[in-house]
């Protein structure tokens, strides 16, 4: 029988295990180099332990590259990744818009599911192995290691998010990484002594300044983000955080402006007039005293995001309600401005942006068009995501098409 066809899987992540599993079952010996200590260290970590493995409503165009993820998602759509883990024997269970967990509620599940694939297929993990180059030939691929030794193989699939100097040696252009999907730095003027406290809200991103936009939501004029999120929001002592933020955080730029709808579901005349109804009621219930405008607030907000609501208007908590004055607490509910300093605890982001320029791979097989015998997946490509499922669906799609692809010298 010929020799097998030798495949080096450089990262042990997500990707990377996936592309050993996928090269393996396609017939080829595998070896996993990994920089860490043990593989799969930051599969651990995702979603807050809980591994969020896919999302069953997930389309190309969630992603910042549509065209080039397109033909990955077609070969391992989210239902395929999902029935690719059950064959595993990871049971998993779909949960809010479309966000898919293992039934453990444990991210190491998914982990010990890979490694005993691995293990079955007889995929090497050899730890503690840093990559500095690859050479493409041919025919063969030569890895150069720190400890001087080369690794020879007949195909390299580089599933290092940040390890794209491999690539660089094989002439590939690199989209610079920037952090992606983490909290943003703002003024923390308008949101003092929230911290903590979350939200539901709609959240845009918009090149006017905080003062214009003011204006213009009392002008009547229509606001137009560049780009907005509906979900939630957690309020930090240094600015926003929550999902609706993190997603926001791919997009965003230093002093551009943060505009917080609390209530997205309840259209500004909707609000002016439910607040002018409860001024009313108020006004006719109680007698014993007069109606505060934290009476007014009381029900409709939580205690603390009211009081700051308040204050953005010009209004106490004990200030007396005026009917049919209520414009500037419309705007302080619709229309929370927020200036953006920039990314908040970057180092903590989820992601990043950025990577190998696309254009130089093939997106059936991702295969290097530069270098022979050489395929990249996950991060190690300029592709991204939303939260939710997106980057991990990303991860396990590329590395299963990079893996076989490797194997079968597509």
């Amino acid at each position: 029988m010929p020799e097998k066809r030798r495949i080096i899987v450089i990262g042990g992540g997500a990707s990377g295990l996936v592309a050993a599993i996928a090269a393996a079952r396609a017939g080829a010996r595998v070896c996993i180099f990994e920089q860490a200590d043990r593989v799969g260290k930051k599969i651990l970590a995702t979603g807050n332990g809980r591994c969020n493995l896919t999302n069953m409503n997930l389309t190309p165009d969630d992603y910042n590259n549509p065209l080039f993820v397109a033909p990955v998602l077609e070969q391992y759509s989210p239902q395929d990744i999902r029935a690719f883990f059950e064959e595993l024997g990871l049971v998993t269970f779909e949960e809010r818009e479309g966000r898919v967990y293992p039934r453990t509620n444990a991210a190491n599940s998914v982990l010990d599911v890979l490694r005993l694939a691995c293990r079955q297929l007889g995929v090497e993990e050899c730890c503690g192995i840093d990559a500095m180059g690859i050479t493409a030939a041919d025919e063969k691929v030569f890895v150069h290691t720190s400890s001087g030794q080369d690794a020879e193989a007949e195909a390299v699939v580089v599933a290092t998010g940040g390890g794209t100097e491999l690539l660089t040696r094989c002439a590939h252009t690199i989209i610079p990484f920037t952090p992606a999907l983490c909290a943003l730095e703002t003024d923390t003027g308008r949101i003092r002594g929230l911290s903590g406290v979350r939200s539901h809200a709609r959240a845009g991103l918009f090149d006017s300044s905080p003062e214009e936009l003011d204006h213009r939501f009392d002008e009547g004029l229509p606001l137009k983000p560049l780009v907005s999120e509906k979900g939630e929001v957690l309020f930090r002592d240094y600015g926003v955080s929550g999902i609706a933020v993190f997603n926001l955080s791919r997009f965003v730029q230093i002093n551009q402006t943060l505009a917080l709808d609390l209530l997205p579901d309840m259209p500004a005349a909707e609000l002016q007039n439910w607040l002018d109804s409860r001024c009313k009621a108020l006004f006719d219930t109680v007698s014993v005293y007069k109606p505060t405008c934290k009476d007014l607030l009381c029900g409709l907000l939580h205690p603390r995001i009211a009081t700051a609501v308040l204050r953005m208007a010009d209004l106490k908590p004990g200030d007396s309600i005026q009917p049919g004055k209520n414009a500037a607490l419309v705007r302080a509910i619709k229309c929370l401005t927020l200036r953006v300093r920039g990314l908040a605890n970057s180092t903590n982001a989820q992601i990043t942006r950025g990577g190998a320029d696309l254009a130089e791979f093939n997106p059936s097989t991702l295969a290097s068009t530069l270098a022979p015998n050489v395929y990249a997946c996950g991060e190690t490509l300029d592709v991204d995501g939303p939260c939710g499922g997106y980057n991990l669906q990303w991860a396990w799609a590329s590395g299963l098409v990079a893996g076989e692809s490797a194997a079968l010298g597509r």
